[in-house]
């Protein structure tokens, strides 16, 4: 899981917002522990901070409007991250105001959004109330739930019932050999011999199609199980 954060572009105080940006980073990350935490300096050349400029607007506010969500999305996927954190430093009166709203990056959807006020003279006041702000907003939005992959229950299964029956047909051609030695020595009475002459080719060919067949079987489950797990996003 890849969240992307904006910067707070804020230029009246650019040291203040850059420390309140890393701040947030920081925090979501402990938030989110399995979450990769993608920022503009990490970005490809192609993607330039201007770009982030135009979607997040030279306050750090956004557009209030869903072109403002839109160009994020369209963010999202050029950097190829699943959700945006969007930090945003304010002043109501003679209040700070930082709020986080966490965006899903491919529907432009807000999942969650906070804000914490503080009255002080400077921002730096808000860097205490930053890891709260963020643990509520990244639970608010359910992005632990984001991260865990869910398990690939059918290929769990055609493995396991591939595995059981490579076991069964294994079984059948143990029994089958055991069965011939005592056979070929005449350690079996009549019934038993006439109860092996009946099984003898169905245990054979039915152990061996069963240990083949499931072992494939096993092999392909397990293989997708895997390849699952590997490639698909959380």
């Amino acid at each position: 899981m890849r969240i992307f954060v904006t910067p707070i572009l804020n230029d009246a105080d650019l040291e203040i917002s850059r420390t309140l940006t890393k701040a947030t980073e920081t925090a979501l990350q402990a938030a989110v522990p399995n979450a990769e935490i993608v920022t503009p300096a990490a970005l490809d050349s192609a993607i330039e901070v201007s770009t982030v400029r135009d979607c997040v607007g030279p306050s750090g506010g956004g557009h209030a409007d869903a072109a403002a969500d839109s160009c994020l999305s369209e963010l999202a996927d050029a950097v190829d991250v699943d959700f945006i954190a969007r930090p945003h430093l304010g002043r109501v009166g003679d209040d700070l105001v930082l709020t986080l709203s966490i965006l899903d990056g491919h529907r432009a959807v807000v999942l969650a959004q906070g804000m914490r006020r503080v009255r002080a003279a400077t921002p730096a006041a808000l860097l205490d109330v930053v890891p709260e702000l963020a643990i509520a907003v990244a639970r608010d939005a359910d992005l632990r739930a984001h991260g865990v992959r869910p398990l690939p229950v059918v290929p769990i299964v055609v493995g396991v019932s591939g595995l059981a029956g490579a076991g069964l047909g294994a079984a059948a051609l143990v029994i089958r050999g055991s069965m011939s030695g005592d056979y070929e020595h005449a350690r079996l009475d009549r019934g038993q011999a006439q109860a092996y002459e009946l099984i003898d080719a169905p245990f054979l060919w039915g152990g061996v199609g069963l240990a083949v067949v499931g072992g494939v079987v096993a092999l392909g489950g397990s293989g997708l199980a895997v390849w699952t797990i590997l490639s698909e996003k959380p």
